[in-house]
Formats: structure tokens, C-alpha cells, sequence
């Protein structure tokens, strides 16, 4: 709840200005003309469309997480990287703290390469 309450509104916020932005496109307007039930319009198209700005943000906020799961820990006193992290900065524990940044750099990688897989499947043009 502490990480993911304020992480859900630039989300949310995102989704919503998609969505409108993608309801007031000329396709909708044709899909809805020509008989498309709302949920298919709504689900199949216009989310779709709308979803690859939305998923940018998903991996930003991600990412930020990891600095805020640090604080948390801490707060909290809950064993994690972060209180790692924390403790061999106090200590002067070079190999720690280089070992810490490490993962936490192979996480940020890897959360950017999801949302390039994930581009690439709400977007065939990405393909290429």
C-alpha cells in the first residue's frame, strides 16, 4: 500500500487522457457506425491504441519504486536490498553497495526491456 498508492495515480491519470484522446478518433466514430458493440470498441480498440503511453508510464513508475521500496524498508524496518543498502553505507561497505547498485541496475534493465517486448506486441509497426 505504502509504494503502490501514489504509484497509481500517474497511471491512472495516463489511462484516462489515452482513452479520451483515442474515443474522439475518427475510427471509433466508423466502429461504433457500423454496428461494433461498445465492449469491443471499448476493449479491443480504443484500449489497445491507447495502451503504449500508458505502459511508458507503467515503467517509469516501476522503476522509481525501487528508490521508494529503499525508503520503505527503512520506515518499516523490513530486511530487503534497501535496508542492505542502507547498512553498508553506514558501514563503508564498498563490495555491498557495488553488489546492491548492480542488481538494482540489472532490474531497471530488465523493466525496460519488458516495456520494449511489450511495445512490440501493441504495436506491429515496432517490429520491424
Amino acid at each position: 500500500m505504502t509504494l503502490g498508492l501514489g504509484s497509481s495515480a500517474p497511471i491512472a491519470k495516463q489511462t484516462r487522457d489515452g482513452v479520451l484522446a483515442e474515443l474522439g478518433r475518427e475510427y471509433v466514430m466508423v466502429l461504433r457506425a457500423r454496428g461494433v458493440p461498445e465492449w469491443s470498441v471499448i476493449f479491443r480498440h480504443v484500449l489497445r491504441n491507447a495502451a503504449t503511453p500508458v505502459l511508458s508510464v507503467v515503467g517509469l513508475v516501476v522503476v522509481g519504486l525501487f528508490g521508494g521500496a529503499v525508503l520503505a524498508e527503512t520506515v518499516f524496518v523490513l530486511p530487503g536490498l534497501g535496508g542492505l543498502a542502507v547498512s553498508a553505507a553506514s558501514t563503508h561497505d564498498i563490495p555491498v553497495i557495488q553488489g546492491v547498485a548492480v542488481v538494482f541496475t540489472l532490474l531497471v534493465v530488465g523493466v525496460n526491456l519488458v516495456v520494449e517486448i511489450g511495445y512490440a506486441a501493441l504495436n506491429p509497426k515496432v517490429r520491424m
